[in-house]
């Protein structure tokens, strides 16, 4: 059963990042880098976020393991100067993911591949699939790990950086994260202090 911090309606959740062209590009990304989950009946709403006035754009998003997770896609991308389109069925294209297991199924790509269509400063897209299963089995596959979300942000600040980032939590976003490593389940109350994310970083067997 879902708990804590994970046991409502809706909940936020920070990145880390695991590949970057800079650690200067990293920091930037995952200080402005968020995303809100929130409950529809049984469906659920991604909500991907850019908050900070520092050029970048988030460009792609890649769910691990959505078919035990999700069924099909219930509210097409929408936000406002954003374009996205459905990504293709491979996975393993986030780069650096094969170096912390994630096996992501490239869910949304920027239009055209055109940066000026992805999350830049400001801005946010969102979409709705409908649930598998459960809520609450659906945030046990988050904090456990089972299901996990990976990002691409581009043309970070005037130097043009890249960075791969996964979903994360509170402390563990810290930039060069490594998602290799088991991170325990804070207590309920914890959970309640740190405010962000789940549990996802840890190497597939």
């Amino acid at each position: 059963m879902a708990s804590g911090a994970f046991a409502g309606a809706e909940f936020s959740l920070g990145f880390g990042v695991f590949e970057s062209s800079s650690t200067h590009g990293a920091e930037i990304a995952q200080n402005q880098l968020s995303i809100t989950v929130a409950q529809y009946g049984n469906s659920v709403r991604f909500i991907f976020s850019n908050y900070g006035s520092t050029s970048s754009s988030l460009t792609e998003i890649y769910f691990e393991r959505p078919s035990d997770a999700l069924g099909v896609m219930t509210m097409g991308p929408t936000g406002r100067d954003t374009e996205f389109v459905e990504g293709v069925d491979t996975r393993s294209q986030l780069p650096g993911s094969q170096e912390i297991g994630f096996e992501g199924v490239q869910v949304l790509v920027a239009a055209g591949n055109d940066n000026s269509n992805g999350v830049n400063p400001g801005e946010s897209v969102s979409f709705g699939y409908a649930l598998n299963g459960s809520w609450d089995d659906f945030v046990d596959d988050l904090e456990s790990g089972e299901f996990r979300i990976g990002i691409r942000v581009q043309d970070i600040s005037a130097l043009g950086d890249d960075a791969s980032m996964v979903n994360c939590r509170g402390d563990d976003c810290d930039p060069k994260m490594d998602p290799t490593q088991s991170i325990p389940l804070p207590s309920a109350a914890g959970l309640g202090l740190l405010g962000l994310g789940v549990v996802a970083s840890r190497r597939r067997r």
